[in-house]
């Protein structure tokens, strides 16, 4: 596989982010635009092509190298190859989602809206606050976000902090999440953030073209202490890391069935038995239209094939799960042999406190619940 390995940090308008190729023209990108990594031209290039809803026409055939971008016909296309999206160009939005009836292009619209906003908050800003899950959940201000610079230095730990409280803030703004009692929130939330963090990292890495997990700014996402721990099989750590990363890119995914397939496992009402009957009516409720949006998505993009294409899909939960699995592991070792390490308490709720995130049941029957619930949604 291709390495894609970081250079060095820079700012952008946007962002500040690792320096990478645009996918479109090879200069350094800016970040990710419209649902591609491109530099600020190709941006631009691509907005204001969709907003004005231009027309050209290649001398060539449709067969130009655009690395020197004088072909505009051959450039917006591979903008588009790239699924790019500029929701205001209605034409673009139609071509994207053929058959798709009303209430479902709303509703992906809505959500990849939702994801962007999230997604770019998490890359431009961060916090030296050291906040509870509990904190986090009852106050969604009390993190104190500060705008990130080209000197701002973010480790591991921290991303894996910054991601967190971003996840959280996602769901959270889900209006049926948020009037959930505080305890049926941190239950969700403990045992659904690294799950979460799985999908959402793979989803980044994998729309920048990466061949293994990296922070946003390029480092390895692992501590040096990590690897201390585990110098004796390196492979375990990238295997656990990488597994949902490879599933994805196997699968060729799309954003819009990684954001539908994040709520239908977020929404899993099997996921604690220590939920209200409350939470998991409400939650069995909305896993359902969520399930219905991507049998519908599947069977507009896909066709003949979205029986297959839902159950490839749908198959990313056994793989999400063996990558928390994993996880779970790594940090229970890792408790045991550095246990005077002390990171983020956010990080400890969510990911280290693995005596309170396990039940009565073991991991492969909870597993095997929570499976059975998935499959028994269709």
């Amino acid at each position: 596989m291709t390495n894609y390995a970081s250079i060095a940090n820079f700012k952008t308008e946007e962002s500040v982010l690792v320096r990478e190729k645009c996918v479109i023209c090879f200069g350094s990108a800016l970040g990710m635009n419209y649902g591609a990594l491109t530099c600020s031209a190709c941006k631009m290039f691509f907005r204001r092509s969709a907003e004005k809803k231009l027309s050209y026409n290649c001398k060539k055939d449709n067969q130009c190298s655009i690395a020197q971008r004088k072909c505009r016909a051959c450039r917006f296309q591979k903008c588009l190859n790239f699924g790019m999206t500029f929701y205001s160009f209605r034409g673009q939005l139609a071509q994207n989602f053929n058959n798709l009836d009303q209430k479902l292009e709303l509703l992906l619209k809505e959500l990849t809206i939702k994801d962007g906003k999230n997604y770019t908050k998490f890359i431009n800003y961060y916090s030296n606050e050291d906040p509870s899950l509990v904190d986090v959940l009852k106050n969604s201000n009390v993190m104190k976000m500060k705008k990130r610079t080209p000197h701002t230095v973010t480790d591991s730990h921290d991303w894996a902090f910054l991601g967190i409280h971003a996840r959280i803030s996602y769901f959270m703004d889900f209006e049926f999440i948020n009037k959930l009692s505080l305890n049926d929130k941190v239950i969700l939330f403990k045992y659904n953030a690294l799950r979460m963090g799985c999908m959402t990292e793979a989803m980044r890495c994998f729309t920048a073209k990466r061949a293994y997990l990296v922070t946003p700014s390029g480092e390895d996402v692992y501590l040096p202490i990590f690897r201390r721990i585990f110098e004796k099989t390196p492979a375990l750590l990238d295997q656990t890391s990488c597994m949902v990363l490879y599933k994805f890119i196997e699968l060729n995914i799309t954003n819009e069935e990684c954001i539908l397939l994040a709520l239908i496992f977020f929404c899993n009402p099997a996921i604690s038995d220590e939920l209200s009957e409350k939470a998991k009516e409400t939650l069995s409720r909305h896993q359902k239209r969520y399930c219905s949006a991507l049998l519908q998505y599947c069977q507009s993009t896909c066709q003949k094939s979205a029986p297959s294409r839902l159950t490839d899909l749908l198959s990313l939960y056994n793989v999400t799960n063996k990558a928390y699995d994993g996880f779970q592991y790594l940090c229970m070792t890792f408790q045991c042999l550095a246990p005077d390490f002390r990171g983020k308490q956010l990080v400890y709720d969510t990911c280290l406190d693995i005596e309170k995130n396990n039940s009565k049941e073991n991991s492969s029957q909870k597993v095997q619940k929570q499976n059975q619930k998935i499959n028994g949604i269709f």
